[in-house]
């Protein structure tokens, strides 16, 4: 599954799309709250390098600008955001944490102080606020993005991967208070 994100990641920044509507927002959160921590790392990092090799060797556009460090490190958040919600995710906290990689890609991303060489904002308070300002209409896709990405991912996987268990031989108990009878608790405590 790591390789069919990693291309699905490369693929969402190599097809003509508006600006910061891509799937790799979308793909960190999920990667981090879902797959396997020792892997997951692999599919923000991935597709970047990939598609940013790709962008280099294609379209002519260089590899390093002046806000590569604050585009990776961003993709990086937003990845060990999703190991926080490894655990308890539910799809309230998923749209949320969708929401705040959103937020956390604007905000590193736009800033004045990470951001190298393009100088066209001062770093000042000033220059921060109107980098911002600036920034907003790229707000709205990145939200969508990351959104429709996220919120697919997981639900993809809820269908495919939480298939229904096949009966037992054994007819199951109701969840009900007859369920604690004596004789269930024997059959549960020998194993059958």
């Amino acid at each position: 599954m790591t390789i069919l994100l990693i291309i699905l990641g490369v693929f969402t920044r190599l097809i003509p799309h508006w600006p910061n509507f891509t799937a790799i927002g979308g793909l960190s959160l999920f990667a981090g709250a879902a797959l396997p921590r020792r892997t997951s790392w692999t599919v923000p990092l991935g597709s970047m390098l990939i598609s940013d090799y790709l962008l280099t060797a294609t379209r002519h556009q260089p590899f390093w600008h002046g806000q590569l460090l604050a585009v990776y490190l961003s993709f990086g958040f937003i990845w060990l955001l999703g190991t926080t919600i490894r655990r308890q995710a539910n799809f309230l906290l998923i749209g949320g944490a969708s929401l705040g990689a959103s937020s956390l890609f604007f905000l590193l991303t736009n800033s004045v102080w990470l951001t190298v060489g393009h100088g066209l904002y001062q770093h000042t308070l000033a220059g921060q606020l109107a980098s911002y300002v600036a920034a907003l209409p790229f707000f709205g896709p990145t939200v969508l993005s990351d959104l429709a990405t996220t919120l697919s991912l997981f639900v993809l996987a809820r269908l495919t991967l939480n298939k229904p268990k096949l009966a037992s031989a054994r007819p199951a108990w109701p969840a009900t208070a007859s369920s604690n009878r004596p004789d269930s608790v024997h059959l549960n405590a020998a194993g059958k």
